[in-house]
């Protein structure tokens, strides 16, 4: 019985290490990358976004807002990711414009 739980401990966890290692390849185009915490801060105009990975979640924080989970596939691509966090800022920035 003990054995299907360790398998999915395993998988959990090589799913854990592709999706920081995709992530932390991502973070290096995108801004300031810090190992320890695994996060990703980046600059937009006077804003700081933070993506923050925790095991295997992806967590977006907008400057004075809770942080709030992305729904990121575990073997997301560099390509999908380096692509998402523009695209998540941009959501997040038009879904707070102010009306003109």
């Amino acid at each position: 019985m003990t054995r299907p739980h360790s398998q999915e401990l395993e998988t959990l966890d090589q799913s854990s290490k592709l999706l920081r290692n995709n992530f932390r390849q991502a973070a290096k185009w995108r801004g300031k990358y810090c190992t320890e915490k695994n996060e990703l801060r980046v600059l937009r105009g006077k804003d700081v976004y933070r993506f923050i990975l925790r095991e295997t979640s992806l967590y977006f924080a907008a400057p004075n807002e809770p942080e709030v989970e992305l729904f990121v596939a575990a073997d997301a691509t560099v390509s999908e990711l380096k692509r998402a966090i523009p695209e998540t800022i941009k959501w997040h920035q038009q879904r707070h414009a102010q009306p003109k």
